[in-house]
């Protein structure tokens, strides 16, 4: 049996397709070298947003976030885990704002920061499987030839 497609998550948040941005999102995330392995939108189901954003249950906007994230379409993407450093995509997408990341490029602030990444490898496949459970595909990127 082959084993099962790792896969790290990256989660747009409402913000992001209000603002039309999942394409250039999108395309930045694949001019960045990174191999898109699920993708999918729809509205969080209630339980999954609060397993994702568990660490924050105790700030006083947890319910208010909650109601924002699940009731309004995300796009949820998942990334090969293979040929991708958790480190350089946390970064990428993480909590320090800088221009060339998809926070320092996209988001307008801090609240409103229009995608969801983990900084570490084992949270970030979790989440990917919560996710997308077994809609991971697995296939070889035209690319891989030369990594």
């Amino acid at each position: 049996m082959e084993a099962k497609q790792k896969a790290f998550l990256l989660l747009l948040k409402p913000e992001a397709v209000h603002r039309s941005l999942v394409g250039r999102i999108l395309s930045t995330i694949e001019t960045n070298g990174l191999k898109i392995v699920g993708l999918k939108m729809g509205i969080l189901d209630k339980d999954v947003a609060e397993d994702l954003y568990d660490s924050i249950k105790h700030e006083p906007f947890f319910r208010q976030f909650m109601d924002y994230l699940t009731s309004q379409p995300s796009v949820a993407i998942a990334i090969d885990s293979t040929f991708t450093d958790i480190k350089y995509l946390s970064e990428f997408c993480g909590r320090i704002s800088h221009w060339g990341t998809v926070r320092g490029t996209f988001a307008n602030n801090q609240l409103r920061n229009i995608i969801h990444c983990r900084e570490t490898k084992e949270r970030s496949i979790y989440e990917a499987e919560l996710v997308f459970k077994e809609e991971i595909i697995k296939y070889k990127h035209a690319l891989e030839d030369y990594v």
